[in-house]
């Protein structure tokens, strides 16, 4: 099995170095899916010794793999378990997560994460308000 330096070396250039990507992701992907995705990675080596990786990403709450080889039955039953993983699984942390709506953007959280996420938000219609309120039309 494969170390998360091993994947992320094999696979380089599909690893996303912009400076937008903060260090710790994995392509689209926060740090707590990183479990999920090298058990998968690994999994699909296993099935599929060379393939290449066209996205891995989080859209509407959930985690995405788009693979070369995933017209393969047991490669698209690998992805589906990851993909089932990440809905039960913090993206940011890793720990237990429901999926939370939050300014109509869906993300898989734990209660703590849920809670950060939501005194933002506070904070960020609140500074809105005022902003409004200092500036008079």
């Amino acid at each position: 099995m494969k170390t998360w330096p091993q994947l992320e070396a094999d696979h380089k250039r599909y690893y996303r170095e912009t400076s937008n990507v903060p260090s710790g992701e994995y392509h689209e992907t926060q740090i707590g899916w990183r479990t999920i995705v090298v058990d998968a990675l690994n999994a699909v080596e296993v099935v599929v010794p060379e393939f290449d990786i066209h996205q891995i990403k989080e859209k509407f709450g959930g985690l995405r793999m788009y693979l070369s080889c995933d017209e393969h039955v047991a490669v698209r039953e690998i992805v589906r378990r990851a993909e089932a993983a990440a809905y039960e699984t913090c993206e940011t942390c890793g720990a237990p997560a429901i999926m939370d709506e939050n300014q109509h953007w869906i993300k898989t959280l734990c209660p703590w994460h849920i809670g950060e996420r939501a005194k933002a938000t506070a904070e960020r219609k609140l500074e809105y308000r005022l902003a409004k309120i200092a500036t008079p039309e």
